[in-house]
């Protein structure tokens, strides 16, 4: 059982419980958890694959997430059975307030706590817990890689700005549209009627593997390798997780689809505005894929 903040799982890793990783360079992140059974496996994969990782059981201050240089910042409140839409948007908060970027945090909870943060509007990225350790690891690296590649994005986008003859900024081909969403890849956002849908970062990259998928069936094996870069384990129903939940801030119906449809025993595909017609979307040759 462990106690403080300082306290590193490497402990374990010199005693022989778990393996330890060479030859790649090590990212920090914390681990914060009041339940060390629920985690030990996920822990082991993160570290095995490279992942510095400290555990705490309380969330940490600003002047430990500067002195420990935390990158990641995974929470697990999935002991909390019942709907906790507050305590998430809370330590969310919390966390953004200590110096962690809010696209560097992902937050463990039961299922209950999954639908009351979609009722409550909460744009946190969460998975699903207890839940496969596996994916708590494909979360992490994706969560590491997206924001790497997004600070780079948002460079380039600042970069390429323009000022249009109404005196109006603009990103140059940046935006794609796809019926009466505007998604902006600089910024990756995504808007209708001029107001930004609070997508996570998974719902958001899920829009757009679709998108670019250009109306063709996706699996779920499919889509898992393009977002998560492997192939779906087990009978992981993650990709219909995040379906559903991008679907509900979609304001979309799995019955009659605006945005995005079920191919019953294959997958998912963009909608069609109505059979036989094909989605009006925009896909420019510069859009990049996930």
């Amino acid at each position: 059982m462990y106690s403080s903040f300082e306290q590193r799982i490497k402990t374990a890793a010199g005693a022989g419980f778990l393996p330890e990783r060479t030859g790649q360079p090590n990212r920090r992140m914390m681990m914060v958890s009041k339940n060390t059974a629920g985690i030990h496996e996920a822990v082991t994969l993160l570290m095995d694959d490279g992942f510095d990782v400290y555990l705490s059981q309380q969330l940490p201050s600003r002047e430990q997430v500067t002195q420990l240089a935390i990158e990641l910042l995974i929470c697990d409140l999935s002991p909390q059975k019942a709907a906790a839409a507050d305590a998430v948007a809370a330590a969310a908060q919390l966390l953004v307030d200590a110096g962690v970027q809010a696209s560097r945090i992902l937050f463990l909870v039961a299922e209950p706590t999954l639908a009351d943060c979609l009722t409550a509007g909460i744009s946190a990225e969460m998975l699903v817990w207890p839940g496969h350790a596996r994916e708590a690891l494909l979360h992490a690296r994706r969560l590491m890689r997206s924001g790497a590649s997004s600070e780079a994005s948002l460079a380039q986008t600042s970069e390429a700005r323009h000022v249009d003859s109404g005196g109006n900024a603009a990103a140059a081909n940046g935006v794609r549209q796809f019926k009466d969403l505007d998604i902006d890849l600089g910024r990756m956002a995504v808007y209708r009627d001029n107001r930004q849908l609070r997508l996570t970062r998974t719902e958001y990259e899920l829009l757009l593997v679709l998108l670019n998928a250009d109306g063709s069936v996706l699996t779920r094996d499919a889509i898992t390798e393009r977002i998560w870069g492997c192939a779906m384990f087990g009978n992981s129903n993650t990709v219909d997780v995040h379906i559903k939940t991008l679907r509900k801030k979609l304001g979309d119906n799995a019955i009659f689809p605006k945005y995005v449809a079920t191919v019953r025993g294959a997958g998912y595909r963009l909608a069609d505005e109505r059979p036989g017609q094909q989605p009006r979307y925009s896909a420019p040759a510069s859009a990049v894929s996930v």
